[in-house]
């Protein structure tokens, strides 16, 4: 006998359902990859795969905590702190109650941007691969989905030194911009995870004059980020 709540069908809906249930994070820290793999190996055209890998990752990582809405004008305080993370669920779920997808997207992105190295960048990731999923077809577990992403970044929400353009210098492009940055020693004591062992970025002034003499000579934002990862695993590759 049907219960009257309408079930997701399709291979990755039945996948962020399950990944749903599960926390943000796991192990301390690392971002639950789990919805993003499955929504990559859906737009790859590998949708046998999907549940194979919930099989294997999602008892990894523990039940997600419940939460509650968090006020408007809390709301810049708590950017950043991850242990509101579950509020930051519950607010951004309310707010799709309230408003379409895109008008969310539309008021969140711009105070959240200035941000997007949180949790090492899986925040805007995840936020990414949801409205990929969306766009293709609009189901209210790939909505929660987003509410998901954009809670992860902003519960996580974190600023790298210096404003990109800010004092431009003409001809400063990416590759310019790249070779400009000297390699760091590494963290001591090491850390194993990304966004605390760039924390070392706050005390090297070089860093945020490179970003802020950076020029975008006119490139798109979808330029300007391939020519990022380019050079970054340019420079990966040549500093081992």
């Amino acid at each position: 006998m049907s219960d009257g709540v309408a079930r997701p069908t399709s291979d990755l809906d039945r996948a962020l359902e399950r990944f749903q249930q599960t926390d943000l994070e796991w192990g301390g820290g690392l971002a639950n990859h789990g919805p993003m793999a499955a929504e990559a190996l859906c737009a790859l055209g590998h949708p046998a795969l999907i549940e194979g890998l919930v099989d294997v990752y999602a008892p990894r990582v523990p039940p997600r905590r419940s939460g509650e809405r968090i006020p408007e004008d809390q709301r810049e305080a708590a950017l950043g702190d991850a242990s509101r993370l579950p509020d930051w669920v519950a607010t951004f779920e309310e707010e799709l109650v309230r408003t379409s997808w895109r008008s969310l997207l539309e008021a969140t992105l711009p105070r959240l941007l200035p941000g997007s190295f949180a949790g090492a960048c899986h925040g805007l990731l995840r936020v990414a691969h949801a409205v990929r999923s969306v766009e293709a077809e609009d189901t209210p577990v790939r909505r929660r989905e987003l509410a998901l992403g954009l809670a992860y970044w902003a519960g996580r929400y974190q600023e790298l030194p210096g404003v990109p353009g800010a004092a431009r210098r003409e001809g400063q492009g990416v590759r310019e911009s790249f070779d400009a940055l000297a390699p760091l020693p590494p963290p001591q004591p090491p850390s194993g995870l990304f966004f605390e062992a760039v924390r070392v970025l706050d005390d090297h002034a070089d860093f945020a004059r490179v970003v802020e003499g950076f020029d975008a000579a006119g490139g798109t934002a979808l330029e300007i980020a391939g020519a990022c990862a380019r050079e970054g695993a340019r420079l990966y590759l040549a500093n081992p």
